[in-house]
């Protein structure tokens, strides 16, 4: 069977660590894929996921490590915690929950000030009285 290498054309390749963070910062779902243009498996995978991130909203990074040479030492493998290849990591974006925990945060904080102020009024009540 011969190697065959694909053309990815869906996928954006990254090649730093600040990349990879860029994308998720920026998108609300991101999928990366590391794998090597001599790995079989990463081989057969490959138009699958193509397939899918034509017909999907997330959006898909490719991080090739052919061309890595010491793989124990790389920043993205490192940071994804790779450790056999074909790797996906999944990364999904919340904005609800920024929001979410403000609020919550706020709502806490009032009800700890309204039940402070209640207790302060009882003690001048009772020392007034």
């Amino acid at each position: 069977m011969c190697c065959t290498t694909f053309v990815w054309e869906m996928a954006e390749h990254v090649s730093t660590l600040k990349e990879v963070e860029d994308m998720v910062a920026n998108n609300a779902v991101v999928v990366v894929k590391v794998g090597a243009t001599w790995c079989p498996p990463c081989q057969k995978v490959q138009p699958l996921y193509e397939a899918e991130a034509k017909s999907s909203s997330w959006k898909a990074l490719v991080y090739d490590i052919s061309k890595t040479t010491k793989r124990d030492q790389d920043p993205i493998m490192t940071a994804l915690g790779v450790v056999k290849i074909p790797f996906f990591a999944v990364f999904k974006v919340r904005p609800w929950f920024g929001l979410l925990f403000g609020l919550y945060f706020w709502v806490c904080f009032a009800l700890l000030a309204y039940f402070f102020c209640l207790f302060v009024y009882q003690c001048v009540a009772r020392t007034a009285s």
